[in-house]
């Protein structure tokens, strides 16, 4: 976890106990996920992306597009339910049309980026690029 973000992981326990379900079945309705939850890690030589994006069928149904320290990922997660979005009386999982946009907080080399799907897991894997790195100068001799 990073330094400069909290770590929310104890109050939620106690906060849980004093609200009731009611509240944070409203609070989720009106505050929506702007998008799929997103897991980041970095080892020495690369930078992984991992998104929950559930259903998906075809690499047609996710676009990935990177920009400048930015990932964008887009798509649509199908409701696989025989009932209308209208008729599910408890909906914590989304469903329908997103865009996600990630900041990176790595530099990345543009080649060669891989893309996985499996278990619902979308799993983005891009090569670290050296930051800093010194340039060798060459001296040609002027010729007299």
């Amino acid at each position: 976890m990073k330094k400069d973000s909290f770590d929310w992981s104890h109050v939620q326990g106690k906060v849980g106990g004093i609200l009731s379900e009611k509240f944070w079945k409203e609070l989720h309705q009106a505050f929506p996920r702007k998008g799929p939850d997103v897991d980041i890690y970095e080892t020495d030589r690369e930078g992984v992306i991992v998104v929950e994006i559930p259903g998906l069928s075809s690499p047609d149904d996710i676009q990935i597009t990177l920009e400048p320290q930015n990932l964008i990922i887009q798509g649509e997660i199908p409701c696989g339910y025989p009932v209308s979005k209208e008729r599910i009386t408890w909906g914590e999982r989304r469903f329908g049309r997103f865009k996600r946009r990630i900041q990176l907080p790595f530099h990345y080399s543009p080649d060669p980026i891989q893309a996985s799907y499996k278990n619902g897991l979308l799993e983005i894997r891009l090569l670290k690029e050296a930051v800093g790195k010194e340039v060798e100068v060459h001296f040609e001799e002027e010729s007299s």
